[in-house]
């Protein structure tokens, strides 16, 4: 019980005992409370978050020696420290700075590091500016590892892990999760020593049930990297064929749709052009009807000039006249009548009176005459 309450969340004071901060995992606070650029800047820096954690380690033990150095951090804390702001470089330098001070180290060297922390920050790699990671990243997270082993979590699309979705995660993500979980590693078994000697307890960490949990938590979430990236990049490939997919559907629907467009345009001209078509056909018959019409009248006036009307037999002239007219017989006879009615049109024959008249015609260029006989209905 005495181990389980000594390693529960660790909110006993950090770096900046005075301020009453609490300590996070690798910097001497929780990032996930950051909330100024300086604490922003520990969190994604993996060897100022080490530093940090140093400092805070290196405080203590001078502030159990002189009681002034607590003004001596404040002063460090409002002056060098707060100047920097989130320029890195300058921030990797006041706290070299300051550790040298607190362990009497002169000024211009360097103070020594931890074994674990060096060891943890010797290879750290380095993500980009605007990658979430460095700064959301928190170890406690992987002590309970049953949701980050599951296939479910590396596959889902929507899912994210320290603000970066999950399929986007590439090597050089795994490469910083893996140094951060063996630099946790390192810093569980150098907190498990360290209470064991304060307790002159045996110097034993797997003894510590807390610490071995914890350890073999992390150990999993490294083993399971290469299952990550497998997930990953089926989860990938899968979204691609369904974007893929749904590319060539939308090109299908685009091309389909466009088809149609095209017939519908067809159709339409072609209507058009049956229309037009049409139209000229009309013109062209109505045209052709009044030529046909003002020849067949030119033919019949032809006709009727040529072989109907009175020309003299004898000289072909037209200037003959009617000299005389006289009845030569009478007999009655039948002609066919069409007649309209409601019904229709009705034929039907009617008695009817003929006469055969004799005509006699003179020519006046010539002097001839003759006579013609002509079968006339009395009266017509």
């Amino acid at each position: 019980m005495d181990a389980l309450f000594r390693r529960s969340p660790r909110v006993l004071s950090g770096l900046f005992l005075a301020l009453g901060m609490a300590q996070g995992n690798a910097a001497s606070f929780d990032c996930a409370h950051a909330s100024t650029l300086v604490e922003y800047a520990i969190c994604g820096n993996p060897r100022l978050s080490a530093l940090d954690e140093q400092l805070s380690l290196t405080y203590r033990a001078a502030l159990a020696q002189d009681a002034q150095v607590r003004t001596r951090q404040l002063a460090w804390l409002r002056g060098p420290r707060e100047q920097c702001s989130a320029n890195v470089t300058c921030l990797l330098r006041v706290y070299e700075q300051q550790l040298a001070a607190l362990n009497g180290v002169p000024s211009g060297q360097t103070a020594e590091m931890p074994a674990h922390v060096a060891h943890s920050t010797a290879s750290a790699p380095v993500l980009a500016a605007d990658n979430p990671i460095p700064i959301l990243f928190e170890p406690k997270y992987f002590y309970s590892v049953q949701g980050v082993l599951s296939e479910s979590a590396w596959r889902d699309p929507q899912g994210k892990l320290f603000g970066k979705p999950v399929l986007s995660w590439d090597n050089d993500d795994f490469d910083y999760l893996k140094y951060r979980l063996e630099q946790q590693k390192e810093v569980e078994l150098h907190e498990a020593r360290e209470w064991n000697t304060q307790r002159n307890l045996a110097n034993d960490p797997n003894q510590d049930s807390t610490y071995r949990l914890r350890v073999e938590a992390l150990q999993k979430v490294i083993d399971g990297i290469p299952r990550f990236k497998y997930w990953i990049a089926q989860a990938t490939n899968e979204q691609h064929a369904l974007q893929q997919a749904r590319q060539q559907q939308a090109l299908a629907q685009q091309q389909a749709d466009l088809a149609q467009e095209q017939a519908r345009a067809l159709a339409l001209q072609e209507q058009q052009q049956q229309a037009v078509a049409h139209q000229e056909r009309q013109a062209r018959g109505q045209w052709l009807f009044w030529i046909g019409l003002v020849f067949a009248a030119i033919v019949a006036g032809w006709v009727w000039h040529r072989f109907i009307r009175h020309r003299c037999p004898s000289c072909k002239s037209l200037n003959v006249h009617c000299t005389g007219q006289a009845e030569l017989d009478r007999f009655k006879g039948r002609i066919k009548v069409r007649e309209k009615n409601s019904r229709g049109t009705n034929t039907r024959f009617m008695n009817t009176t003929f006469v055969i008249n004799r005509y006699d015609y003179a020519c006046d260029e010539c002097d001839h005459t003759w006579s013609e006989k002509k079968k006339e209905e009395l009266g017509a």
